[in-house]
């Protein structure tokens, strides 16, 4: 029976990738480059076996589920062997780098986001890279957004990147009112172009959120650490489109709850629905 429904699922699996080879395929050539997103979104889709066996389409209109169903299901490969897993398989976690982030912490349970340039080839040292929120004010010594790539780096063994330390791809203050610092987990865009967040602080005392979209660059100008940070679209070519909320209270979390509030802060909860529905962020 184990044999039988590893095999049915394994069939699953072909069959999505199948399907997703096909409408590729008849994609444009121009069509825009879509990586791995790892973040806290992938989370908050929800989908079943039979549902997608209905409407494979959704697998090429939302390529989070279909990174979702490749990891569900290609579970089943190793029990084809017919051997069993155990805890001793695995090794220990190793550490293979540290980086400081000056006085910058991601907020407790939140979480960094990795994008992957191409999942179907080796790790990519200069174009996988993975950005992080901290929870402290941006000043010119400390940053609030930060993205390393050359992640793949360790010694005993020698790492795919090297033995040094990764890379900052770039570190930004993105703090635009008082005491602006990243509270929850970012958000990445499907081609890994742009960055969605959440700065949390206060204008003139009362507690504020704004909702920013990044669109990031490397290079000169945009920050070389954590303590040496640069500001979006000062000195480079980065770009930051942001929408201020009333409250604090209007957070994404919050959209349900709109009934009652005035006329801009549906307004900007409506916006920041269509942000992240556009650009493959919901």
């Amino acid at each position: 029976m184990k044999h039988g429904y590893a095999y049915g699922r394994l069939a699953i699996l072909a069959g999505f990738l199948i399907v997703v080879l096909n409408l590729q395929a008849q994609s444009p050539a121009n069509a825009t480059h879509i990586g791995l997103v790892q973040d806290w979104t992938q989370h908050h889709i929800v989908f079943s076996r039979d549902g997608l066996l209905k409407n494979p389409s959704l697998l090429n209109r939302e390529s989070r589920l279909l990174h979702q169903a490749t990891r569900r299901w290609s579970g089943a490969q190793p029990q084809l062997s017919g051997e069993t897993s155990n805890a001793a398989a695995f090794t220990a976690p190793q550490r293979d780098w540290n980086v400081s982030m000056g006085l910058g912490r991601i907020a407790p349970n939140m979480f960094p986001a990795k994008y992957s340039f191409d999942p179907g080839a080796a790790p990519d040292c200069t174009n996988d890279y993975v950005a992080f929120g901290l929870n402290h004010a941006g000043n010119v010594n400390q940053a609030n957004l930060v993205a390393l790539n050359n992640l793949y780096t360790g010694t005993s063994p020698t790492g795919l990147c090297g033995s040094g330390p990764p890379t900052f791809l770039f570190a930004y203050n993105i703090t635009t009112i008082t005491a602006g610092r990243i509270l929850t987990s970012p958000a990445l865009s499907l081609d890994g172009k742009k960055i969605a967040f959440i700065e949390s602080g206060n204008i003139a005392g009362v507690a504020t959120s704004v909702f920013h979209v990044l669109t990031w660059a490397t290079g000169a100008g945009n920050g070389t650490s954590a303590t040496a940070p640069a500001v979006p679209s000062v000195g480079n070519t980065a770009s930051m489109t942001s929408i201020n909320y009333a409250s604090a209270l209007d957070t994404p979390q919050r959209w349900r709850g709109l009934r009652g509030r005035s006329r801009s802060a549906r307004t900007s909860a409506r916006r920041l629905q269509f942000w992240t529905r556009t650009w493959g962020c919901s």
